[in-house]
């Protein structure tokens, strides 16, 4: 008797934990967007090179999206100089000069983007599923 009792407590513990750990991954899923953004140089003589000569594969820029933050690794985010939202086709639609405006945007869409954020130097190219 006591054996059943514990089955059931046991499993009813383990629906009430994957229960709240598929409500918590909703929540990251809906509320948070990874993307990789892929450097591209603005002028055509900034390749880098390996010692062997080859030119070397960009490395991507992992940039987490939220409403409101822009969190990127490698990229100062005081560096961009503008933030740029395209359709999949490549059609505009709209150029922003700050994280907030971009933002305020971008989660009023739904579907798939491009976007990129322009430096200086380089642009980041990335594409986002909303």
């Amino acid at each position: 008797m006591q054996t059943r009792f514990f089955r059931t407590i046991v499993m009813l513990l383990v629906v009430v934990m994957s229960v709240t750990i598929s409500g918590m991954a909703l929540t990251y899923q809906h509320h948070h967007h990874v993307v990789a953004l892929h450097r591209q140089p603005l002028t055509e003589g900034n390749v880098e090179l390996d010692p062997e000569g080859h030119r070397l594969p960009g490395r991507p820029v992992t940039c987490v999206l939220t409403e409101s933050t822009i969190e990127c690794s490698a990229l100062n985010i005081d560096d961009i100089v503008s933030y740029e939202i395209h359709t999949s086709n490549g059609d505009s639609i709209g150029i922003f000069f700050t994280p907030d405006s971009f933002l305020s945007v971008l989660f009023t869409l739904s579907g798939e983007y491009r976007i990129s954020f322009r430096t200086d130097e380089v642009i980041f190219l990335g594409y986002i599923q909303l």
